[in-house]
C-alpha cells in the first residue's frame, strides 16, 4: 500500500511540474512608429480572455500557457490591430 501511495504521489507532482514547465512569460515594449512608447495598449492571446495593458513605459508581461505557435493580439484606439504569433 505504502508502494501505491509513493506512486500516486509521484504521478501526481510529475503531472503539476508538466504543467508549470508549459507555462511562459512573454515580455516585451510597445511604442510607435517614431520609438516612443505607448501606455494603455491591450496585449491579448488570441481567442482567450486572457490579456494584459501595457504599463507607462509601454511595458507588458503576459503568461501564456503552451506559447508554441499561439498569436498576440495588440490593439490601441486609433491604430490598427496587429498579430504577433
Amino acid at each position: 500500500m505504502k508502494n501505491l501511495s509513493a506512486k500516486i504521489l509521484l504521478a501526481v507532482l510529475g503531472l503539476a511540474m508538466s504543467f508549470a514547465v508549459q507555462a511562459q512569460t512573454i515580455k516585451g515594449v510597445v511604442t510607435d512608429s517614431t520609438g516612443e512608447p505607448l501606455i494603455g495598449v491591450s496585449v491579448m492571446e488570441k481567442g482567450t480572455q486572457n490579456g494584459v495593458i501595457t504599463g507607462i513605459d509601454g511595458d507588458y508581461a503576459i503568461n501564456i500557457q503552451n506559447p508554441e505557435g499561439k498569436t498576440l493580439e495588440f490593439s490601441y484606439i486609433g491604430m490598427s490591430t496587429q498579430e504577433i504569433v
